[in-house]
């Protein structure tokens, strides 16, 4: 899930602020195999190969990202 908003404002004639800001949240579950064997012990030869549960740990988290923009432009330019 993600989302936006954008804001843009012209304040008289030479100045215009911008502000953005965004949001995003991702979750992540990993479990070990439901399949046969998949919950037993495992055993990893180093260098050779693995054999039986997943070698990473229970995993169960949410991400969640803010991010907040600001940017003000003043122009003194004069013709």
């Amino acid at each position: 899930m993600a989302g936006r908003f954008r804001d843009t404002a012209t304040i008289g004639n030479n100045r215009v602020n911008e502000f953005r800001f965004q949001y995003a949240r991702r979750g992540l579950q990993y479990f070990y195999s439901d399949s046969l064997g998949g919950s037993n012990v495992a055993a990893n030869i180093a260098g050779f190969g693995f054999v039986g549960r997943e070698p990473y740990s229970y995993i169960q988290r949410v991400d969640k990202r803010y991010q907040f923009t600001d940017n003000f432009l003043l122009d003194h330019w004069t013709p």
